[in-house]
């Protein structure tokens, strides 16, 4: 639980940065919603392919529930892996701005991964609120 004595240096609650396989799953999480802070970060700046595993995850009160930078110098997840899995459960997500956004910075950056060649899309998700994406 976070209250506001996270220390700044903390963006998220859980990052995972330059990893082959980024597992996040069964959390239950209290945040504290400012500036552009989320639950959980993730991006790769290697050339190597990673896999993303969200799912079964409870959040309340962050800005976005799944960070993962896409943009130009970090590449997107691979997404056609069988362990690519972004999901989330109805109702999980309360006082929440943004299910997610696939670019970096947050609130501005462009979707324009390394990999675009291979992996043109913003990967595969199922979020089943009507909060919107960036």
């Amino acid at each position: 639980e976070y209250g506001t004595s996270q220390h700044a240096s903390f963006w998220c609650s859980l990052e995972c940065n330059n990893m082959q396989r980024c597992i996040c799953t069964g959390n239950l999480a209290n945040g504290v919603k400012s500036g552009d802070r989320g639950f959980f970060q993730c991006w790769s700046q290697s050339t190597k392919d990673w896999e993303i595993t969200f799912e079964k995850n409870t959040i309340d009160g962050f800005k976005f529930g799944l960070q993962l930078a896409a943009s130009a110098t970090f590449y997107n997840p691979d997404y056609h892996s069988d362990r690519h899995k972004i999901h989330m459960e109805a109702g999980a997500y309360t006082n929440t701005d943004y299910q997610a956004t696939y670019s970096y910075p947050w609130l501005t950056g462009t979707f324009e991964p390394e990999n675009a060649s291979r992996l043109p899309g913003y990967p595969t998700s199922n979020f089943v609120s009507m909060l919107p994406a960036l």
